[in-house]
């Protein structure tokens, strides 16, 4: 793991009626993007799964398939512990699809690819997000 930041995102304010996780993956993108992420895609699906976000890292020149996990508190375990070795591979087999289909690639060993998770705790106090990094 490279890094951990904790930042509130209070300058975003959601529509009641989206859904919850819709709600974190928009705060999650927009967060990013002040961070200095380039966004590419949101919601890719396939068989194997659904990649979240799709961002671009220009200063370390990589792609970045973000597992965004939205909780109103940390009573069911840290949005983070919920991504299993099991959803990574996952989360890779999908990213094989979305660059083949979007790239042309034929596997990921082409580019430069990270998995980041970004968990976004709405609670009384505020929104707060919680960017974990991986190589």
């Amino acid at each position: 793991m490279l890094g951990t930041w904790e930042k509130p995102c209070y300058f975003f304010l959601m529509d009641d009626r989206k859904p919850l996780g819709a709600k974190g993956e928009e705060i999650a993108k927009n967060y990013l993007i002040k961070q200095g992420l380039n966004f590419l895609d949101q919601n890719f699906y396939t068989r194997e799964g659904e990649l979240d976000l799709v961002m671009y890292d220009p200063v370390r020149s990589e792609y970045v398939l973000v597992e965004v996990k939205t909780r109103r508190s940390q009573k069911f375990g840290l949005g983070e512990e919920a991504v299993t070795d099991e959803k990574v591979s996952k989360l890779y087999q999908a990213a094989e699809k979305f660059f083949a289909r979007k790239l042309g690639l034929k596997n990921l060993d082409q580019i430069r690819v990270r998995l980041d998770v970004v968990v976004v705790e709405m609670t009384e106090t505020g929104v707060w997000c919680r960017w974990k990094q991986w190589e």
